[in-house]
């Protein structure tokens, strides 16, 4: 009973989500189902906790979207030091470095307010920091350099792999 209790908050808080996404991605015209259908999402590398998407770059929209998809996933929480080396071990041990020589794309964005960078998965501000420099407004979402494990600050409408988070068990 528990377990389905815990599942029905993780769908709600999808739904929620999902409406909130709504509301920040503008398109000028509907754009028909389709015509433009939401990419497949293929793990190229996965465990338990993490799958790293390093077969098609997205948008960072298009990439939470695409964990979602998913069932249970959404873009990486970087929210401790112990997440932060847990990630960047995962990326070590994917065998995909190679691939992954620009930013991947994880859940942080300062898109609700310029002055405050956030983790979209969660809401949560950010208490721990991993910036290479001081970061500045102009770009909107979070990127991990895969080959150091700093952040950085990208344009959300860049096409970058990603890594998605198991958040929520699906029901069976």
């Amino acid at each position: 009973m528990k377990s389905l209790g815990i599942a029905l908050l993780c769908l709600l808080g999808t739904l929620a989500w999902a409406q909130e996404l709504e509301k920040l991605v503008q398109v000028e015209e509907p754009i028909p189902e389709e015509e433009n259908p939401l990419p497949i999402f293929l793990p190229t590398y996965s465990t338990d906790d993490f799958s790293l998407s390093a077969s098609s770059k997205l948008n960072w929209f298009q990439a939470e979207a695409a964990c979602a998809s998913q069932g249970g996933y959404s873009l990486v929480t970087l929210d401790s030091e112990d997440k932060q080396n847990r990630v960047f071990l995962f990326l070590l041990n994917s065998g995909y470095l190679n691939l992954l020589n620009e930013p991947i794309w994880t859940s942080g964005s300062n898109l609700a307010s310029a002055s405050l960078w956030s983790w979209f998965s969660t809401g949560a501000a950010f208490k721990y920091r991993h910036f290479q420099t001081t970061p500045n407004t102009s770009y909107r979402c979070l990127g991990l350099n895969a080959l150091d494990g700093y952040w950085i600050p990208q344009d959300c409408n860049a096409q970058r792999y990603f890594v998605c988070e198991k958040r929520c068990q699906e029901i069976e």
